[in-house]
């Protein structure tokens, strides 16, 4: 590691330096693998069943970017921290190889950063303590290192390999494969890691090297991707699915009314990164702010790809990834551009580390709700989860508790929502996937994006209109009416609702569900054209009566070039869709890709019976219950404030086509008519 000043104090030396080193590697252990794992349940109100599903899907090694489009990649599971029978083992293990490496790294930096063994042991623990608070900042931390290391090596000359240890090759060689991993994880991690790669690369072109460590991540993720049963054919659809899934998430899931105050202290921090070596009154040895200030700045970068593409209505987890990504990045800029004979004394570890805890018990007491335990915040702070210990024994001992526990949820799942039996294919629109996976009867084979809300542009809704329409396709249907963030009803993934009436019917109403079946002949459906309206924001346009089946609405918003810029940088306003009843008026969430998309606007089916009307008699809407309260009038676009002005161009396009169903015949195309 380094060069003691005296040889003969180095047996002295080593005792407590192994002391800490075995302490903090035993902490990583007991802190950051998911000892106490998430089970299958139906109770939560954020549905975490599609958390399942990633684990599923990569047992029976589907394509990820063909037969699932999510923001998830084959190695998606790893995140979750979910118990699955068949993953969990294989899950552990790479977690438990994940906080070795992490720990092992950190530490390498911390004695590079100073020579008191105790001092480099807080650094790490705080470090530690950080990422265990969330999976996603764990991940996020190994690009962080991937830079500071590079930089540490570089100020203290010691890229040549002959001068470094077995363990420090094995610790680059681990460092590299996880990080071509991350890319196969979460789709948010793509656009970070590669701008890693680029920037490293880049680097080692300009100083007239081969760029073998760029080379070797891309490498690295090519190797997964086999491993994990996909065709490197495939490696494309899932890369440009999971772009398009990623790029308009903030747009489908933003919650915006709680998070400018997020956003305005990330941007402080991004802005404040920079300035972190002139702070410190460091520079790199042999160059000057300039080139000290270059890391930083990558960090900076690193941590705005972050928060944007994370940046989503998240309830639980948002605080801890954003400032406890912000805190990794202060404190990895720390130890990568110091030296230890220059820097920092003993009060400037401290004060990383105070602030490291400060922020973890702010994270845990806010958040606590999502621990099984009610330990105080300063216990869960400073001890991790303390059922982990006993956990860990009894993992490691064999005890099968973890099945026996899973099999009990899913009884439970299942007594509480009982299915006739079934045989055969089922899927679940919009969530609440928990019901058909306890299912024993039936084959539970989701669609290609499981999530309604996530099917916000027209070729991923179609995706899942296909497969309904496919043999493959599901069998029976569990089928709720449940829109979120105030969206209107029948907005997300609105090309399935044509599919219902295609080939669906009610088979039985359940107690909280209806449960629908493919019918033997399909009905025929067309959409005919009624009108074409130019219109404006908060501009009333009248709709066609309901004289037959129902009124299908199609929706067109250009942004300017203004908007592109906001959308890139941090996002749009909410729009508001007004619609306008017999006897009142009701605003709705609308997002502009998946109305692009289409949707049946008239009459307005707010619950399920209603749709259960529509599917007896599809022809005529106005069957329905309480049609005259449901049939929409008029409808207004608008926004809470003027900032369509600047985002938006005056000019909104809008389509309205009747759904015609008749008995079978002839077979008609369901592709979307054109904008004309």
């Amino acid at each position: 590691m380094f060069a003691r000043s005296e040889s003969a104090q180095e047996p002295a030396s080593r005792l407590p330096s192994s002391t800490a080193f075995a302490f903090g590697l035993l902490y990583s252990f007991v802190s950051l693998p998911p000892w106490i794992p998430a089970y299958l349940t139906s109770e939560e109100f954020r549905d975490p069943s599609w958390r399942y599903v990633l684990h599923q899907s990569f047992v029976d090694c589907l394509r990820f970017g063909t037969d699932v489009i999510f923001t998830y990649g084959p190695f998606g599971f790893l995140t979750t921290r979910m118990y699955h029978p068949q993953t969990y083992s294989p899950m552990l293990a790479i977690w438990v190889i994940l906080a070795t490496v992490f720990f092992c790294l950190v530490w390498r930096m911390a004695r590079r950063f100073t020579a008191s063994p105790w001092l480099a042991l807080m650094v790490t623990l705080v470090a530690v303590r950080v990422v265990a608070l969330e999976s996603m900042i764990f991940l996020f931390s190994f690009l962080v290192v991937l830079v500071a290391e590079r930089q540490a090596h570089r100020s203290s000359q010691s890229e040549d390999l002959s001068q470094r240890s077995w363990a420090d090759i094995a610790l680059s060689i681990s460092l590299v494969l996880i990080v071509g991993l991350l890319p196969l994880t979460k789709y948010s991690f793509v656009p970070a890691t590669y701008f890693v790669v680029l920037v490293v690369a880049g680097s080692d072109v300009w100083d007239r090297r081969l760029p073998l460590q760029s080379m070797a991540i891309v490498g690295a993720t090519l190797l997964f991707w086999g491993l994990s049963g996909q065709q490197f054919s495939d490696i494309s659809h899932y890369f440009t699915a999971g772009f398009e899934v990623a790029s308009r998430y903030v747009d489908a899931m933003t919650n915006w009314e709680t998070e400018p105050f997020d956003i305005a202290f990330v941007l402080i921090g991004a802005l404040l990164i920079p300035l972190l070596p002139f702070c410190q009154r460091c520079r790199i040895s042999g160059q000057g702010f300039i080139r000290s200030g270059i890391i930083p700045g990558i960090f900076c970068v690193l941590l705005f790809l972050v928060f944007k593409f994370t940046f989503v209505g998240f309830h639980g987890h948002k605080l801890p990834v954003y400032f406890g990504s912000a805190f990794l990045i202060a404190l990895f800029s720390m130890l990568a551009t110091g030296a230890r004979d220059e820097i920092l004394h003993k009060r400037s570890v401290m004060g990383m580390a105070l602030s490291g805890v400060l922020l973890m018990i702010v994270t845990v007491s806010a958040y606590s709700r999502f621990f099984e335990t009610r330990h105080s915040a300063f216990a869960l702070t400073v001890l991790s989860n303390p059922h982990h210990p006993a956990a860990m024994k009894a993992v490691l001992s064999g005890d099968d508790f973890m099945q026996k526990r899973h099999e009990a949820n899913l009884e439970d799942v299942r007594r509480k929502h009982p299915l006739p039996h079934l045989n055969g294919r089922i899927d679940v629109v919009p969530d609440k996937l928990a019901m058909a996976i306890a299912d024993e009867t039936s084959d539970f084979r989701p669609r290609p994006v499981m999530h309604t809300y996530a099917t916000h542009a027209p070729w991923l809704a179609e995706q899942n209109a296909a497969y309904y329409r496919s043999p493959a396709g599901p069998q029976f249907v569990l089928f709720r009416i449940n829109p979120i963030f105030e969206r209107f009803p029948t907005l997300n993934d609105g090309r399935l609702w044509l599919e219902f009436l295609r080939s669906f019917q009610v088979q039985e109403d359940l107690p909280t569900d209806l449960l629908l079946c493919r019918t033997g002949a399909q009905r025929h459906v067309s959409l005919q054209r009624i009108d074409d309206v130019m219109t404006t924001w908060n501009q009333r346009v009248q709709l066609p009566p309901v004289t037959g089946g129902p009124i299908w609405c199609r929706i067109r918003m250009k942004q300017t070039t203004a908007g592109g810029l906001a959308t890139f940088a941090y996002k749009l306003p909410p729009l508001w869709l007004e619609v306008s009843h017999a006897n009142e008026s009701k605003s709705y969430r609308l997002t502009a890709s998946s109305a692009e998309s289409g949707f049946l606007i008239s009459p307005v089916l707010n619950d399920r019976q209603q749709f259960a009307d529509l599917l007896a008699n599809p022809a005529s809407a106005a069957t329905i219950r309480d049609f005259q309260s449901a049939a929409v009038k008029s409808i207004r676009i608008h926004t809470a404030d003027a900032s369509q002005t600047y985002f938006y161009e005056k000019d909104i396009e809008i389509a309205f086509d009747e759904v015609v169903v008749f008995e079978p015949g002839p077979e008609i195309s369901m592709q979307n008519q054109a904008f004309q």
